[in-house]
């Protein structure tokens, strides 16, 4: 679920002006065609699939206007350059808040569908577990920054000295969120496992096992390490990267506009 959001975060932030309408308007297609893939769905599994994202973005405006106000707060904070750490720790505190929120309208939908999956779906959705945790497994073993070095790159552009040493400084954090990460993954997987793989699958009890590790998510000893960390990075930021960040931001905000206004 986690990877779904930021998979569609960064394709917002890497689009130009010109596909905003394109996007916004199509939310629910992009949305419709990445789960069904996620879950190896049938054609008529992803029919229905296709109306519950609709009613989703229909019905879940008040959603899309929390996270909206919450990135023109961390644009204000951005421009101003000053950010304290209390004020950072309540944006990544908000930041939880909604993600937690979201989660609760977004998980039952799709456990749903994982309760539809038969053996040959299973065995699909499993490898692609199996290999994504692999990947995960080989980098932690390097416990390597280049994903989160390329991450901020992203974000930022091209980053000097200051910033890769202050991301080297913060590197045990970094360390410590993708063990915990894939710990959590083990184990839901585990769980999600035993209630998708036989018969009387439990749509419920899928949806509590996703929900109570999107809780475990965060934490406030994390989310401080963030504020930190981002509190060191700020005044490292030049202002072309600066203007960078604003711009996508921007581009964000605007795609957001049109998903609120708009009728799916």
């Amino acid at each position: 679920m986690k990877k779904l959001i930021c998979l569609y975060l960064t394709l917002l932030l890497l689009q130009s002006c010109s596909f905003y309408g394109v996007i916004g308007k199509n939310l629910d297609y992009i949305l419709s065609d990445k789960i069904a893939d996620m879950m190896d769905l049938y054609y008529r599994q992803e029919k229905e699939l296709d109306k519950d994202i609709k009613n989703f973005l229909n019905t879940e405006k008040e959603l899309f206007k929390e996270v909206r106000n919450i990135l023109v707060d961390v644009k204000k904070e951005i421009k101003s350059g000053t950010t304290g750490k209390e004020k950072l720790l309540k944006i990544a505190n908000d930041l939880q808040r909604v993600y937690i929120k979201g989660g609760k309208i977004i998980v039952p939908m799709l456990s749903k569908y994982y309760a539809q999956l038969d053996k040959e779906q299973l065995k699909t959705v499993f490898e692609k577990w199996d290999e994504e945790n692999k990947k995960i497994t080989k980098r932690l073993k390097k416990k390597s920054l280049s994903d989160h070095k390329r991450r901020f790159k992203t974000l930022l552009g091209d980053m000097n000295e200051t910033q890769k040493k202050i991301i080297k400084k913060h590197k045990g954090l970094f360390v410590s969120r993708n063990e915990q990460r894939l710990a959590r993954r083990l184990a839901v997987q585990a769980q999600l496992k035993k209630l998708m793989d036989g018969s009387g699958k439990n749509q419920d009890a899928i949806a509590e096992v996703i929900l109570k590790s999107m809780k475990s998510t965060f934490n406030q000893a994390d989310n401080k390490a963030y504020a930190a960390f981002f509190y060191d990075m700020q005044n490292q930021i030049p202002k072309e990267e600066k203007e960078e960040v604003l711009t996508k931001l921007s581009q964000v905000i605007a795609i957001l506009d049109i998903v609120i206004k708009y009728k799916y």
